[in-house]
């Protein structure tokens, strides 16, 4: 999700836990037009800011966190927690640790901004100094979460498949689609392509310097990348030796992803989300 849209949902759901919320923003127009929207205030600069305040929540992207963090100076002796979003940690955690004299808490919300409430939603803790301290941050801040504590290496490596290799993959496909037509498409799609459509679509219509961050930022990124490339061009090549070269790649998979019991409830899942497109 882009920074604006996290602003918003946290924002909203922190003040209607009862906190008291100050705004900044680099454009001040945004951050004027958010607090009344809320009715809040808004600062014009960033000590003003970060001034009096018990948390520094930074909604940014990956690249821009370390430097705002190393920007932000609350008083010394400060109880204050700084605190921040990205989709990657290798990066950002540093920034946190050379951050003396606060304390630091690295959250990764896992969800997207249609929400009403954190209870039930799950975090990624990202450990900076103390696990233990951050998690008992995390849980006072977001009460009735499901926070999940990770360190940034495991972090990083983990959304490099649920992040970056899903923008890669459907950049992809979205490609290979551009020659045909795709309204004749979508008039034929049987519930495979239309979930997969639903995926697709949603992730070209993100900014373009959101979708460079996914896939450009993690560290891990670019590994997983090259084995997917590798490992299609190994798939065209048993495709081409025949049906009996592919059985034993679809029988060793469907062991890695549960079985037939779980492969069912997956395709529950498939025909409940394709419920849900066709009301929409």
């Amino acid at each position: 999700m882009e920074p604006e849209k996290w602003v918003s949902v946290f924002t909203r759901l922190l003040t209607e836990q009862g906190h008291t919320i100050k705004l900044y923003d680099v454009k001040p127009r945004k951050a004027k037009a958010l607090a009344e929207r809320y009715r809040l205030e808004h600062s014009t600069s960033l000590p003003e800011a970060v001034s009096g305040v018990d948390l520094v929540l930074i909604c940014a992207t990956t690249e821009t966190v370390p430097g705002l963090v190393t920007d932000v100076e609350p008083p010394k002796g400060s109880d204050t927690i700084i605190s921040e979003i990205a989709s990657f940690k290798m990066k950002t955690i540093p920034a946190l640790k050379k951050s003396g004299g606060i304390r630091p808490l690295s959250v990764h919300p896992m969800f997207g901004p249609d929400i009403d409430t954190f209870k039930g939603e799950t975090f990624a803790v990202v450990s900076v100094n103390d696990s233990l301290k951050e998690m008992e941050m995390a849980r006072m801040l977001f009460p009735g979460a499901k926070l999940i504590p990770l360190t940034p290496k495991v972090h990083d490596r983990c959304m490099a498949s649920i992040l970056s290799l899903p923008y890669f993959m459907n950049l992809a496909f979205a490609c290979a689609l551009t020659e045909g037509d795709l309204q004749l498409m979508k008039e034929l799609a049987g519930p495979t392509f239309k979930i997969q459509m639903s995926v697709t679509q949603s992730i070209v219509g993100e900014s373009p310097e959101l979708i460079h961050s996914l896939v450009n930022d993690n560290v891990f990124s670019w590994a997983l990348f090259q084995k997917f490339i590798k490992e299609t061009q190994h798939l065209a090549t048993l495709f081409e030796s025949g049906p009996k070269s592919v059985a034993p790649l679809v029988g060793d998979l469907r062991d890695f992803f549960g079985g037939d019991v779980k492969l069912k409830s997956a395709r529950a899942l498939r025909n409940l989300m394709l419920e849900s497109l066709k009301k929409n």
